[in-house]
Formats: C-alpha cells, structure tokens, sequence
C-alpha cells in the first residue's frame, strides 16, 4: 500500500484498517495499534499526525525507500 508523505494520521489509520479487513473480519469497535518499524529495526508507534511528519522525516533522512506499517 501506497501513501503520500503529506498523509494524515486518520486517513492512513483508514487506509490500513480497510486493507486489514480484505484479509480477515475486524470487529466492530475493534481498535488497530499502527507501528513502524525504523532504520535501528525498533518498533515506533504511530498516534498522531507528528508521528507520521517524523516517520517520514527519518525514512527520509535514512534514506529508505519505503517504510513497513505493522498493525496490532
């Protein structure tokens, strides 16, 4: 899945929570917690509109050219 750097949290929460459903039923009220995964290999949440402008910040800076979204 594909986002532009400038998205935000809510529409990228969506986003994931309507590829999840594709693969398995989520229930109603069921809440995803959205994580990346950075350049040191550690687990980052994402809460937040600034979580996501520093995800893409470090992805940047780092040099990576895509950035893995883990889904709990």
């Amino acid at each position: 899945m594909s986002v532009a750097p400038d998205v935000n949290y809510a529409t990228l929460y969506q986003k994931v929570l309507k590829k999840i459903r594709l693969g398995r039923p989520v229930s109603s009220g069921e809440i995803i917690q959205l994580k990346w995964i950075d350049s040191d290999d550690d687990e980052v949440s994402l809460r937040c509109d600034a979580d996501i402008e520093a995800m893409f910040g470090e992805a940047k800076d780092s040099g990576m050219g895509h950035v893995n979204i883990i889904a709990k």
